[in-house]
């Protein structure tokens, strides 16, 4: 017998929450960077310190869009 599988999230469901962990994932690395001097080496994965401050501001900016679309 075939078994019947149910549909919990959509396609636009699924992206959004890749989305979100994408963005957190990103957004801890590089708040991480900038709060601890010990782990100031990974400003150099985005460009530098400046990058990495317009990028930590740009992605919790994206997530919390993310999060405010799904809710």
């Amino acid at each position: 017998m075939k078994k019947l599988q149910l549909q919990r999230y959509n396609a636009g469901q699924r992206s959004n929450h890749w989305a979100v962990v994408t963005c957190f994932v990103l957004a801890a690395a590089s708040g991480f960077a900038l709060f601890h001097p010990a782990l100031f080496w990974l400003t150099a994965l985005v460009g530098g310190p400046q990058w990495a401050r317009i990028l930590h501001q740009f992605l919790i900016s994206r997530l919390n869009a993310y999060v405010t679309l799904e809710v």
